[in-house]
């Protein structure tokens, strides 16, 4: 069995696991290697309420040296999600 190419391991977690619930509820990306993915945005405004069980983590220099090599897109940045006071009546 042969193993994929990282970039296809990338996309299946970005698109399918935590990391893409992250993104969908605010969280932001930034590829240190990718020009065009920069500051990342892919909230859904639908999205009101959720919880990240598992989420994939800082990225970046928490990383092992082989995953911040090979998987330099696992760099999720959690400091724009916020919640909303609607009015008091939470």
């Amino acid at each position: 069995m042969c193993s994929p190419p990282p970039d296809t391991i990338v996309h299946h977690l970005i698109r399918n696991g935590p990391m893409h619930k992250s993104l969908r509820h605010g969280a932001r990306l930034t590829d240190p290697k990718d020009p065009n993915a920069t500051d990342v945005n892919m909230i859904e405004a639908r999205i009101k309420a959720g919880v990240l069980l598992a989420a994939p983590g800082n990225g970046g220099d928490s990383l092992s040296d082989n995953a911040r090599e090979n998987y330099s897109a696992l760099n999720p940045d959690f400091s724009h999600m916020t919640t909303k006071n609607a009015g008091g009546r939470w």
